[in-house]
Formats: structure tokens, sequence, C-alpha cells
């Protein structure tokens, strides 16, 4: 039997053996794990602009073809119902916006097996949809909010403050239509409960049992892993159960016994007070990379207080260019230096200025000059910006065999001006190496490092390194 397989959303075509995946194993994973819980992303958008979640003009949404269709989720959640899956949790995005929400979760109560269908939603139109939910077969819910203050969550939300109500309208109606957290901390006094998420300070990794079907037909085996296999493509090129199932089991198999996470996290809280609930939502870095449905959604994770790369797409992991249309112009400057070490012969001919190729210290400042106005064309992702002006120090330290180079860049734009003046530095310290490489090939370029920027978002000074001295 061929399977078609896929690996970074690209088929290969392997050939393997013919016996089937056992039942009892599709979902369980080398670790004795097994998974009866599947969330589903049913749709990559979403009615808020949350500033830890989505940029402020959004985020880059798929095509609309390219997501799973209902025909296609529902035959997905099928099969992996026939293989122990019990609960299901449909997300997004916000699962709410997606117009034909209660259509899809009657079919979901049609299948059998399934004794949960939840949802986590932001609960903005929850008066508007819970009472035909709930009727559908939706029997258990989440709601995520993250402050009780009208400003605070309009600030946090990028919307109208007043929309607090509407959640809280809605949280009152699920209350009155019997939906009740479970496993849960009752404080004395006070209606509802408190809980706490917290994957990364107490993980339960060892008896995880979920998995994750994105909006575009993605499976993820944890949350915190970056690779994501395909189902979206071998169902529409005619995968039968049987292969559906073999991907699924490889991609459970592949599971990690631990998820690895280079970045901090928050806890994620869940609070109902006084028939009230609020949600201080999780803000988390994932090795660099931000997690798909983190929360109530898949778009881009992370607050602006959070290490990222700002070069890395948060959704899909693709280098990107850094939107700057958003930011206001002012004047950046920004310093770094760099240093080359020498031998004795190469020191002796500097400084008697008898190198052949010409004057060693004017040609690399020249070069750093060239070089940090055409950073943006040397720099994949670099902004082209205006240069106010850009100044190149090379000098010669006879006594420590060392040329010291120091590089600064101002500009008014609307980002900074850091890459320019490391770059100017490495290029001067190129050329002194090319200038000298006939006489020794010895040298050494070191400690090319960024000394100071101001006039951006924040200002920075390298630790220690208020006086770049020959003490280096």
């Amino acid at each position: 039997m061929l399977l078609r397989t896929i690996c970074k959303n690209k088929w290969s075509v392997k050939s393997i053996s013919t016996k089937k995946s056992s039942f009892n194993e599709v979902l369980t994973d080398t670790f004795g794990r097994k998974h009866n819980y599947l969330r589903v992303s049913l749709t990559e958008r979403c009615n808020l602009r949350c500033e830890y979640c989505m940029p402020l003009k959004g985020a880059k949404l798929s095509e609309q073809s390219k997501l799973l269709s209902n025909n296609e989720i529902v035959r997905l959640v099928s099969l992996f119902a026939k293989q122990g899956v019990d609960k299901i949790r449909i997300t997004g995005g916000e699962p709410t916006v997606k117009k034909d929400i209660i259509q899809i979760v009657e079919s979901l109560r049609d299948i059998r097996k399934l004794k949960t269908i939840a949802m986590t939603t932001n609960g903005l139109t929850l008066t508007k949809h819970l009472v035909d939910l709930q009727r559908a077969g939706l029997n258990a819910l989440n709601i995520s909010l993250d402050t009780l203050q009208q400003n605070t969550y309009g600030n946090i939300t990028r919307r109208d403050g007043r929309l607090l109500k509407r959640v809280l309208a809605g949280i009152d109606l699920a209350l009155q239509l019997g939906f009740s957290p479970v496993k849960m901390y009752r404080v004395p006094g006070f209606a509802g409960s408190i809980g706490f998420i917290s994957s990364m300070t107490d993980d339960y990794c060892d008896s995880c049992n979920r998995l994750r079907l994105m909006a575009d037909g993605n499976l993820k085996a944890c949350l915190f892993q970056n690779n994501e296999i395909s189902l979206r493509d071998p169902l529409r090129q005619g995968a039968s159960d049987e292969e559906l199932l073999d991907i699924i089991s490889n991609a459970v198999k592949d599971k990690k016994r631990k998820h690895a996470v280079a970045e901090r996290t928050k806890s994620v809280v869940t609070v109902i007070r006084g028939g009230r609930l609020a949600r201080n939502v999780c803000k988390a870095s994932i090795s660099g990379h931000h997690a798909r449905n983190m929360c109530t959604g898949s778009g881009s994770g992370g607050g602006d207080d959070q290490p990222r790369l700002t070069h890395v797409d948060g959704r899909s992991g693709d280098a990107r260019m850094v939107d700057v249309s958003g930011k206001r112009e002012t004047r950046r400057t920004a310093t770094a230096v760099a240093q080359v070490r020498l031998d004795a012969t190469a020191t002796r001919l500097i400084a008697e200025d008898a190198c052949k190729k010409g004057d060693v210290l004017s040609v690399a400042r020249l070069a750093g000059i060239c070089a940090a106005k055409a950073t943006w064309q040397l720099i994949p992702l670099c902004h082209q910006i205006r240069l106010d002006s850009v100044t190149v120090d090379a000098r010669l330290d006879e006594r420590r065999c060392r040329v010291h180079i120091t590089a600064t860049a101002v500009s008014t734009d609307r980002t900074g001006v850091e890459m320019e003046c490391l770059t100017a530095c490495s290029v001067a310290a190129l050329t002194v190496y090319d200038m000298c490489k006939a006489v020794s090939r010895d040298m050494v370029i070191e400690h090319v490092k960024l000394l100071s920027k101001t006039g951006g978002k924040a200002d920075y000074r390298a630790k220690g390194n208020d006086n770049y001295s020959a003490n280096d």
C-alpha cells in the first residue's frame, strides 16, 4: 500500500506495511498517553483585536479555500471519535463569528461517541447565540475575559470598552442556562469558582490527553511544538480513513514527553465571582514562535512585553518584514563597535602606511559608510531608511596589535539604525582583513556588538560597555 504523508505541508509518497493501525493504538503515544480530547478551531477570524494576541491591523488570514469545510471537520472529528475521542472543544479565532456555528454543533452532536461538546469564546455574542447553541448540543463553556474594568477592557481589546456589558450579560445567561465549571476551587461567600491552568509552572505533560485540529486542517499533537501535520491535503486528495488514521497515528507517536518552551509564560486564571467571570489570559512566547490557538484563538500570540522574533510570522513561522507603517518618525541613533586582532607585521605596516593596497584605516572608514547605506540591500528584511549621517572611526592600537572600529548612524525615520551601524563595523573590519591578508591570515575579527540605541520604543545601552576601550 502507498501512504501519502505530510511533512511541513509537502507531500511525499512512501511504501509502508499493509498492517492496519490498531483501534487502541492510533491515539496512544509512545509514553502510553491516550488522547480523548480534541480542540477544533473553526475559524482564524476574531471580532476583537486584543493587544497580546493580534496586531492592531489584524493578522494575515488564510484563504477560505484553504480552511476546512464543515463536512471535512465533521468527517475528521468522527474519525477521531471512533478512536476514543469523547470530548471536543470548538475554538477559533472566535468560533461564534462563524455564521453556521449552530449547524456545526448539531452535526457534532450526531457523532454518538462524543460526550462533551465545549466551546471557548470571548463572550461578545453569547446573548445572541447561546440558547441555540445549547439546544444544538453545546454542553460546556469557557469564557475568556481579562478584566472587569470597562476602560481596561477597551484598552486590551482595542474596542469600545462598553462592550464589556455584553460579555457580562452573556456570562449571566450562561449561568442561568446551567453551564457550570468543574475541578475548581470555591471561595466561601461567593457564587462560582476559581481555577488555575498552569501548563508551564506546574505542567501536566505526563497526563496530557489533548490534540489540536487547526482551522486550516493542520494537526498539532502538542501546543508547544512547532511542527504541524496536514490532514486537509490528504483528505482532499481522496485518502481513505485508514490512510488518515496512519497519518494521525504518526503525529501522535511523534509527540514529545515534555513540551520544550524557551521563554516564560504566565498562567491562565479563570475566575467567577458573584456570577461574574474574569479570565487573565496567558501571554506566551514559545521557542521564539508564538503558539497558535493559545487561548481562544489561533492568531499571533504574545504581548509586546514578551520576548519574540519580530521577523518571524507568529502563525506560520515564515520570515517576514516588520510593518512599521504605524510607527511615528523620531530621531534615532545607534552606535556599534568591532575590532580586528592583528599580528606584529600587519600592525607595523598599517602604522607605516606601507600596505600595497593603500591607507588601510581610511579605506576601512569609507567601506563602513558605504555598507551602512546599503544595509537594506544586504540584510533581506531590513527597511530602506533615510540616513541623516554615518560616521565610522578606525584607529590602530599598536601596543595591543588591534584595530578598533566605532560606527554611529543617525536617522529620522520609523525604524532604528542599529543594523546600519553594525553593518558598517562589520564591513570596515572585513576591509581591514582584506587589505592585510597578503601579509597574514592569522587576523581575527571580534567583539562586533551594539553599544547603544536611542529614539525608538525603548533605549538601549550595553551593560558594562559605557566606555569601549583598548582593555576589552
